[in-house]
């Protein structure tokens, strides 16, 4: 007799695999570099693993210098949560001025997804552009001042000069491998910048504005905080949390599948997808990084083949509703799906002398 795996032995084996290959890759980042040999495999598309170098980085900035202190963190469990409540949409103060905040490469990283302005995921391949943020707010898609031309996306935009008139700056997106006399070059950077408004419509809603200069702080004398680091880091504290809500997760998923109907295919992930969204409060000089991890696998039902349904014209004052003459049913092919899931989070806030403050591990929920 052959052995049937179920498909919650299914599920949870892949995901063992994919938190083992996990566990490993920070372990080799966080102790030692390259651990044998190149960057880990990331056990699924959509979810960086700890060595999933972004196209552009550099593969030999993925060790940890700086270990966060964490011996005085206050730790503690929520229940009730929603990622719209930790997560703003579309929010961009206005940024004029000397301003503080985190820079962090888009796209994949080994911390996870960046969060776009939309709350959607940031897994892109190939763009590594950096986004500000700041007091909470949405990512800016920020332009640097670029009078050579360097960067990606060069453009020359109208900005408020400082006596209430317009000048033109030539300014371009930078991405961590863009040479730049700021210092820049790590995928993520507490900075100071000088920063100028984008006049007319052009800020697209706040969303742009221009850096015509930057100071790199994290590692520097009062912020012994070095972001890159310390989210490496935090990746790993929330997979650790991910383990211990593991047999949370099994029983969730457990009661999602037996409302599957028999005879439907599994289509299910390797492993969740994770994302980070960092920010920096200037005023209390903490870093708060939200990470959040979602899950879903597909049950697919057998094909079936059925007619379009005509709209129904507009209702007779008697209130009869009858399907348009005009109308042609065509055959339509559907497929029945039942989604199993479950999504959890953290929020952490570290200090800008490199201590872990304050952890929330927000519980397993269904999505």
């Amino acid at each position: 007799m052959g052995f049937h795996r179920t498909p919650d032995v299914v599920a949870r084996d892949m995901r063992e695999r994919a938190w083992s290959k996990r566990s490993l890759s920070m372990l080799c980042v966080v102790l030692v570099s390259g651990c044998g040999g190149g960057a880990a495999s990331s056990p699924t598309t959509g979810s960086p693993q700890a060595g999933d170098v972004a196209s552009g980085t550099r593969a030999q900035d993925t060790t940890p210098r700086v270990q966060l202190d964490v011996s005085g963190v206050q730790s503690r469990a929520v229940e009730s949560w929603s990622y719209d409540e930790l997560v703003p949409r579309q929010q961009w103060p206005e940024v004029v001025g000397t301003r503080r905040g985190i820079v962090m490469a888009s796209g994949k990283q080994p911390w996870g997804a960046g969060v776009l302005w939309t709350r959607g995921f940031d897994r892109s391949d190939t763009r590594t552009e950096y986004r500000f943020f700041a007091e909470g707010s949405s990512p800016y898609a920020v332009y640097w001042a670029s009078p050579d031309g360097r960067g990606e996306n060069v453009m020359t935009w109208s900005v408020l000069s400082g006596s209430g008139g317009l000048r033109q700056v030539q300014a371009a997106m930078f991405e961590p491998e863009t040479p730049n006399d700021w210092g820049l070059g790590r995928r993520a950077h507490l900075v100071e910048v000088d920063a100028v408004a984008i006049a007319g419509s052009g800020s697209n809603g706040g969303l742009h504005f221009v850096i015509d200069g930057a100071r790199v702080l994290d590692g520097t004398a009062g912020h012994a905080l070095v972001v890159e680091d310390a989210l490496m880091q935090l990746r790993a504290r929330f997979d650790a949390a991910m383990r211990d809500a593991d047999a949370e997760i099994e029983r969730m998923l457990a009661e999602q599948r037996r409302q599957v109907p028999e005879g439907y295919e599994m289509r299910a992930p390797e492993a969740p997808t994770v994302a980070v969204f960092p920010t920096w409060l200037d005023a209390e000089r903490l870093m708060v990084a939200i990470f959040y991890a979602r899950y879903t696998e597909a049950h697919l039902g057998p094909e079936e083949r059925r007619m379009s349904r005509c709209p129904p014209c507009p209702c007779t004052p008697d209130g009869r509703c009858a399907p348009c003459a005009r109308c042609v049913p065509r055959e339509e092919v559907h497929v029945p799906q039942v989604n199993a899931s479950w999504q959890m989070a953290a929020r952490y806030v570290v200090s800008g002398d490199g201590r872990l403050v304050e952890e929330a591990v927000m519980g397993v929920q269904r999505m």
